[in-house]
């Protein structure tokens, strides 16, 4: 992105009718804005327009990539390292008259990661969550649930209303109630536990509501993960009656799952195989003292049994090749 002179502005910026690209694009999340940036930009080029040009230029480039809440520092401090401080400048600028949360988090982050500018990080909390409520969307999770992440880890680095990150977490779960299709509650309860947040018995309820309603839909992976989710409730709340309960129940998801491998049309007793000695070896691992785990150490020696005759019958599945 050449530099040009004099630089950037905000009237530039106002003046670039960037809001239009926003709202024709089907969804608000960057990586589509990105295109369409480009787009304006090279329509800017062949009409002449420098600067007009430059604004769309900068703003395709910094919407360019996908956050990754885990790491997004580091990777944002790479992906936008030729950045000059006057594209810094620029963007410091405009950060304020972004009256887009999706773009306006982007901008703000970028801006924290690169100058640790702790005011672009109380933005970049609030137009996460923001960007966050408005691409809600329990089939399409994952944009989301990044956006709710990454609120909750900048908001924690700088200790920053971190307590209306969880709220924001909390109403989401209270509002699909363990009953959305696919992994949006199951990762927020993780958030949740990381930090040791939340009401183990409330969350431990709506795990097993939630993995219950997996398993009547034969998903035994997200019934799984539910039922370890719960497991991890019952040790935050040190309740190891209930925490081994649970880890049975995540054990007893492969037992499930590999009978379910059989019942199908392309039945197969070396995948059914894979899941018993997953579930062989869950069993074993089993938290708690010799006699607490006795049931589990029953019913692992019952599914070695089983694994043995399914591995017998899988040989007959393996084919001879000259």
């Amino acid at each position: 992105m050449p530099l040009i002179n004099p630089p950037l502005t905000k009237e530039d910026f106002i003046n670039s009718r960037w809001l239009e690209v926003i709202n024709s694009s089907e969804r608000k999340e960057c990586l589509t804005y990105s295109r369409v940036f480009w787009n304006k930009a090279q329509e800017a080029k062949e009409a002449g327009n420098i600067r007009e040009q430059s604004v769309f230029e900068i703003l395709a480039f910094v919407t360019g990539v996908a956050i990754k809440p885990e790491s997004t520092d580091e990777f944002f401090a790479e992906v936008f390292q030729n950045l000059t401080d006057e594209h810094l400048n620029f963007l410091t600028e405009i950060a304020p008259e972004v009256s887009d949360p999706e773009l306006q988090a982007r901008i703000a982050d970028i801006l924290w990661v690169k100058k640790r500018n702790y005011r672009m990080a109380q933005l970049a909390v609030t137009a996460y969550l923001q960007s966050a409520t408005e691409l809600e969307d329990p089939e399409k999770w994952i944009w989301c649930f990044e956006r709710i992440e990454r609120a909750l880890r900048l908001a924690r680095k700088i200790n920053y209303q971190a307590e209306s990150v969880v709220a924001h977490i909390e109403a989401a779960l209270d509002r699909y109630n363990g009953e959305d299709p696919l992994w949006l509650s199951a990762k927020l309860m993780e958030l949740l536990q990381e930090d040791r947040i939340g009401d183990p018995t409330k969350y431990a309820a709506l795990a097993q509501k939630a993995a219950v309603l997996a398993e009547s839909n034969n998903n035994w992976r997200r019934a799984r993960s539910y039922w370890e989710i719960k497991a991890k409730w019952h040790l935050l709340e040190k309740d190891t009656k209930n925490e081994r309960a649970a880890q049975m129940r995540t054990a007893e998801t492969y037992v499930k799952e590999a009978e379910d491998t059989l019942m199908r049309t392309d039945s197969s007793y070396l995948r059914a195989s894979h899941f018993m000695q997953q579930a062989f070896e869950a069993f074993k691992s089993v938290r708690g003292t010799k006699e607490e785990t006795t049931a589990a150490k029953e019913r692992a020696e019952q599914i070695h049994k089983i694994l043995i005759q399914y591995q017998e019958e899988s040989r007959k599945e393996l084919k001879t090749f000259s």
